[in-house]
């Protein structure tokens, strides 16, 4: 195998590879930050709660 066929196959196996990297960077980002994604949420929570608490004249 000459190193043009080397080259070759090289470049076939890098778009699944970086595919790969990039699930597994995608995936540690939210493995490490899921707390941050939690917080606004409980905010747009309450905030619906107090809106629905409110239509029913309880605030």
């Amino acid at each position: 195998m000459n190193l043009d066929q080397r080259g070759s196959e090289h470049a076939r196996a890098e778009p699944m590879h970086t595919l790969e990297h990039g699930y597994r960077a995608i995936w540690l980002l939210f493995d490490v930050n899921w707390d941050r994604l939690l917080f606004p949420g409980a905010i747009v929570a309450a905030l619906l709660l107090a809106t629905y608490m409110r239509s029913l004249g309880w605030l």
